[in-house]
């Protein structure tokens, strides 16, 4: 039988609810029922927990995704209906103010498309 895909264990026994998870780079983000942005580091064979944000969010984080194409990058995350921005730090993470996203509340799902004006020709 062929086996497209193998499992392997990265996180264990963490004290948290996990909702949502992204990846880029070398990064693993983790977004948990309390609001708790967790930030992981792929180093070697290992993975080391690298950043901790309590209160990131008042709710749980639905759902987060990371957009590679602008410099630097941004996090889109969703919770509690609202879609929020943030830019990518080497070591933080901070809000971008976006006016337009007032108009998203209430979401429940989101989706990016990330393109360059080189994918496009």
């Amino acid at each position: 039988m062929l086996e497209a895909f193998t499992t392997h264990e990265l996180l264990s026994n963490i004290p948290v609810q996990i909702e949502s998870i992204c990846t880029y780079e070398d990064r693993l983000l983790v977004g948990t029922k309390q609001g708790t942005l967790l930030v992981y580091k792929f180093e070697d064979d290992k993975i080391d927990l690298f950043l901790t944000l309590r209160g990131f969010s008042k709710k749980a984080i639905n759902q987060i995704s990371v957009t590679t194409v602008f410099s630097p990058y941004q996090l889109v995350s969703l919770s509690d209906g609202t879609l929020n921005v943030y830019i990518i730090q080497q070591s933080s993470i901070q809000l971008l103010q976006c006016d337009g996203l007032a108009k998203a509340r209430g979401s429940t799902l989101f989706s990016l498309h990330q393109s360059t004006a080189a994918d496009e020709q």
